[in-house]
């Protein structure tokens, strides 16, 4: 028998089948209009082609080690990351494990809020010790975000 059902058994099909004048899904749970509203200090991912073309466009841009940093204030009360790590850095597997680990480090780091942040990865991110890529993204992030720095 396949499934563990005699042949002929209605008995799975009945049991799964809902009750007559039962909802098909559970009603909708009214929410609340601030529900949708960023909050203050969280990270959100940068999204879009515009978006990054807007931050690597007008924003400050400082080079440490093996990763570029690229900050652009913005007035939403949170942050946005973007990462970037092109073919140069590997295929599929080693790019992901690129941002995976910039994401790790950024988590160390800390993000200031309200600014647009896009990090460029080059190929060192994947065999740099992990403390390293800490510090250079601090120095990056702390050297970026000071006004009037642009190179």
């Amino acid at each position: 028998p396949r499934f563990g059902v005699a042949r002929g058994s209605m008995a799975s099909v009945t049991a799964c089948r809902p009750e007559p004048d039962a909802p098909s899904s559970s009603p909708a749970v009214p929410r609340d209009a601030n529900d949708s509203q960023p909050e203050p200090g969280r990270v959100e991912s940068l999204r879009g082609r515009s978006a990054f073309t807007e931050v690597l466009g007008f924003g400050s841009r400082r080079s440490r080690g093996p990763i570029t940093v690229v900050v652009k204030p913005n007035h939403l009360g949170l942050s946005r990351v973007g990462l970037v790590a092109g073919r140069r850095v590997g295929g599929a597997v080693a790019r992901n494990r690129a941002k995976r680990r910039i994401r790790h480090a950024l988590a160390r780091a800390g993000v200031p809020s309200g600014i647009d942040l896009v990090v460029i990865a080059r190929p060192e991110v994947l065999t740099m010790a992990f403390q390293k890529l800490v510090a250079a993204l601090e120095e990056g992030l702390g050297s970026a975000v000071e006004p009037g720095t642009r190179s």
